[in-house]
């Protein structure tokens, strides 16, 4: 079973002998962070069909717009079943309701 970068699991293997138990966070950023061997430090597409995940837009340009129209037609949805209540929208924390 392959547990990662040979490098990266090395330096990882001896920061527990040095240090003991690591927390998730401390993990994270290693694997993520780390000057040689962290996920975004070295080269590699990171999209589309040679990186490592596929996003809407690379499929077709059409999935967004459906997932659009899929967010409207919930909206309206809740709005229409929500008529004794009030909704806002929020900055980055979403669609909420006010009790009216």
């Amino acid at each position: 079973m392959e547990l990662g970068h040979p490098g990266l699991v090395q330096k990882l293997v001896a920061r527990l002998e040095r240090e003991g138990p690591l927390s998730f966070a401390a993990f994270m950023e290693a694997a993520l962070y780390d000057p040689e061997f962290g996920y975004y430090m070295t080269a590699g597409p990171r999209i589309g069909p040679e990186g490592d995940y596929y996003t809407s837009l690379d499929v077709h340009p059409i999935f967004a717009e459906l997932v659009g129209r899929q967010v409207v037609q919930a909206a309206e949805a809740m709005l229409r079943r929500a008529s004794s209540r009030s909704w806002r929208w929020e900055p980055a924390k979403g669609f909420s309701p006010n009790i009216c």
